[in-house]
């Protein structure tokens, strides 16, 4: 009798835990396709000269409410941009570098990311006198995995403007999930094969503008608006009568320069 009892015992307890899994792995899986809750990483804005380098400080953080496991991210430099051509990197002399072994590619695993909780990371940015000028422009790629599945997200960089010209072709777009149809955001997220978008970052290198120039433009900015006012000022209230005088005089020998080279012209 005994046996019996503890066996109908367990039965129950399986009957009254195996929905609350169940259900559990349903609401993780509604929530991972909310462009809302993708996860959010921090970009820095990096801006260098040619040859200079730093480290680039970013943080990731964990909008479900589900541990993200097993994480790990990359990114890839993909793209040089100028205000006239775009290039693969891979056609540009000394890009910059943004990993340890010396690429354009850095991954990093970030293991178990608990619910709204963050994960920190760094990787180098090395440039070199002759990097070029440019705006290059970085990729992500996201997989962690939930209750056991993998998923996988990227960002508008991984696919060609086809693939995201079809993706977002319908304004509204909805997936069904367990039998529950959700919003992605307008993103169709079945033909880009990926679980959700990832927001993209860039490095900007550049040169300085000389101050010379602005310097003299300034300059000659300033003694044209002074020289007007004294003009003003002499015309309008009589004022700075030396300066009429000094005016005058500069003006009579630039005509009388002016005629003598004339006359020598007509000599020869």
């Amino acid at each position: 009798m005994d046996a019996k009892r503890n066996m109908c015992v367990l039965l129950i307890m399986f009957t009254l835990l195996a929905p609350a899994v169940s259900s559990s792995a349903v609401w993780e899986e509604l929530q991972i396709y909310d462009y809302k809750l993708v996860p959010y990483i921090e970009f820095t804005y990096i801006e260098l000269r040619p040859g200079d380098s730093t480290e680039a400080q970013r943080t990731i953080l964990n909008r479900y409410n589900f541990s993200m496991e097993n994480a790990s991210l990359e990114m890839e430099l993909y793209r040089y941009r100028t205000l006239r051509e775009s290039l693969d990197p891979s056609n540009v002399r000394d890009p910059p570098i943004i990993s340890d072994e010396g690429g354009q590619t850095f991954t990093v695993d970030l293991g178990n990311i608990g619910p709204n909780e963050t994960a920190s990371f760094a990787h180098p940015v090395l440039t070199t006198k002759k990097t070029p000028q440019a705006t290059y422009l970085i990729r992500v790629a996201l997989e962690f995995q939930a209750n056991g599945t993998l998923y996988t997200m990227k960002s508008r960089g991984h696919f060609s403007s086809e693939l995201w010209a079809d993706a977002i072709a319908n304004q509204s777009v909805e997936r069904e999930v367990n039998g529950q149809n959700i919003t992605t955001g307008g993103i169709d997220l079945d033909v880009l094969g990926v679980d959700g978008i990832m927001a993209e970052t860039s490095i900007t290198i550049y040169k300085p503008l000389s101050k010379i120039p602005l310097v003299i433009m300034a300059a000659i900015t300033g003694f044209v608006g002074l020289a007007a006012l004294v003009f003003y000022l002499q015309e309008e209230k009589n004022m700075f009568p030396q300066a009429e005088w000094a005016y005058q005089r500069i003006m009579g020998r630039w005509l009388i320069t002016k005629l003598r080279v004339e006359e020598k012209l007509k000599k020869k």
